[in-house]
């Protein structure tokens, strides 16, 4: 990180896990930046799709609303903060290449806190969705209100929005 290390405050810490456990952090989030603008690099249509996406997949309901993923940097973040692989390279290719569409649901007093990632196919079929670590908050609650969502979902915009899909 660049520390001196000659200096006894960097040798000598008062509480050694703590200034070890925040210096891992500070290299991780330096990681994921600089993996961020790689990918950014990438994946370029993943920004591009966003503004035509988000008039089709974008829907709200009691408590909860969707809509697609922004960028790759959006992606990465999302898998990260909740402990799942949703932002490797699979993902972001299909996402980016518009063979599948990476789906953010939010609680909609909490909107830009990660809650649930919905991985959606180009026959708008759920292939699969996850919160924190790979569990499934609320299971029956968000099994129905997706199934409500994919019932609104105009599939002919889906499919014309989803790479070589013929209407």
């Amino acid at each position: 990180l660049g520390f001196d290390m000659t200096n006894g405050v960097y040798q000598y810490p008062k509480d050694l896990q703590e200034a070890h456990d925040k210096a891992v952090e500070e290299l991780e989030n330096k990681n994921i930046d600089e993996k961020c603008r790689t990918r950014e690099k990438m994946y370029p249509q993943i920004r591009e799709r966003f503004k035509k996406a988000k008039k089709i997949y974008t829907y709200e309901s009691g408590t909860l609303l969707i809509r697609p993923a922004e960028s790759a940097t959006e992606i990465i973040r999302e898998g990260r903060i909740l402990h799942h692989c949703v932002g490797g390279y699979t993902y972001l290719s299909e996402h980016n290449e518009k063979t599948g569409i990476i789906l953010l649901l939010r609680k909609k007093k909490e909107e830009n806190t990660p809650y649930i990632t919905v991985e959606l196919n180009s026959q708008s079929e759920i292939e699969q969705w996850y919160g924190m670590c790979d569990r499934k908050p609320d299971e029956k609650k968000v099994d129905r209100w997706l199934k409500r969502y994919l019932k609104q979902l105009d599939k002919k915009k889906v499919r014309r929005e989803m790479k070589g899909a013929a209407v």
